[in-house]
């Protein structure tokens, strides 16, 4: 014979029994205090503020506002080299990205967006500095050390308490000057193009003598966005640079047009499936990154092809660019 239980009989006007246990210390509510408002301090703000409800959340930025290295960088041709749909949040696809590859200015609009919708500044503290964070073993708590400067010019400290702290500072932003000698007397201006300054426009570098150092990311987008429109332009280049599309469907100078974006906005599912696209061409680079592997050589000799085509001059491209 079978017995059905308590639960089974139960019926709505039977008292149940509260997923809070009263005056339990462990129900107490804690505190969580991130450092950093860039793409992943907006994602621990919407995480915690959806699904946490017994937790008190503050954020800690030392800009004036949201977006990280997308809020501190301006140099000319800033941008992702991250498909545009690969590159937002799961529970905010965008169909309007304007290019396959986004300025800084279009992701900076999109973490803007996405803050205003969900109304994550409430939690964010802004031109805060965290200077310090040390654990107090007799508290069982994160001790915060903070600092600001005021209006004013006066520099206030003071020290928050968290029970979790989570860093999203990212490493994108601390940059140094190169060990160059002579750098400091050079009579002409100096940038580094992690502190451009946003003053710095096109009408006063036009017509210039330029000389870029560094073949990294921003070298490869101010480059090609200065070149066309300088006097001179010189490049010194410690180590060669691999030239490879990301993925096969689109070129890197893709626009989306406004008829692709308008049936992006329609149909949801079509935009979730050229998200999908994007992250399936991404993830199926994963074996090109074992040495020595198959799928590496030949992705090595497709590459070399291209950048035969793209690059002329036989001695930069095998002694410099395309090395064993």
């Amino acid at each position: 014979m079978m017995y059905s239980s308590l639960f089974d009989r139960r019926t709505p006007e039977f008292p149940t029994i509260p997923d809070v246990t009263l005056h339990d210390p462990q129900n107490r509510r804690i505190k969580v205090i991130t450092v950093g408002a860039g793409v992943a301090g907006i994602l621990s703000s919407y995480n915690i503020q959806k699904n946490c409800e017994n937790v008190d959340h503050v954020v800690y930025e030392k800009n004036a506002d949201i977006g990280g290295t997308w809020f501190e960088n301006h140099y000319p041709g800033c941008a992702c080299d991250v498909p545009s749909h690969a590159y937002a949040y799961h529970f905010a696809p965008n169909p309007d990205w304007p290019r396959y590859l986004s300025k800084r200015e279009d992701i900076w609009s999109y973490l803007d967006r996405v803050c205003r919708i969900f109304d994550l500044r409430k939690c964010m503290r802004f031109n805060v500095h965290v200077i310090g964070a040390f654990w107090d073993e007799d508290l069982g708590q994160w001790r915060i050390k903070l600092r600001r400067q005021e209006h004013d010019g006066r520099v206030g400290e003071w020290e928050d308490i968290c029970d979790v702290f989570l860093y999203c500072t990212g490493i994108l932003n601390n940059w140094t000057w190169p060990g160059i000698e002579g750098l400091s007397s050079f009579k002409g201006r100096t940038i580094h193009t992690a502190r451009w300054p946003e003053e710095y426009q096109e009408h006063q570098w036009k017509g210039g003598r330029v000389v870029v150092i560094g073949s990294g990311a921003s070298s490869l987008q101010v480059v090609p966005s200065m070149q066309p429109h300088v006097g001179k332009m010189d490049i010194f280049v410690r180590t060669g640079v691999w030239f490879a599309p990301l993925v096969d469907e689109l070129p890197e100078e893709y626009l989306y047009s406004p008829e692709e974006i308008e049936i992006f906005r329609r149909d949801p599912e079509k935009l979730i499936e050229h998200i999908k696209l994007m992250d399936s061409q991404l993830n199926k680079q994963w074996p090109v990154f074992f040495v020595g592997s198959e799928a590496q050589t030949f992705i090595r000799e497709k590459i070399a092809e291209r950048m035969a085509q793209l690059v002329q001059d036989e001695h930069l491209l095998k002694d410099e660019c395309i090395k064993p």
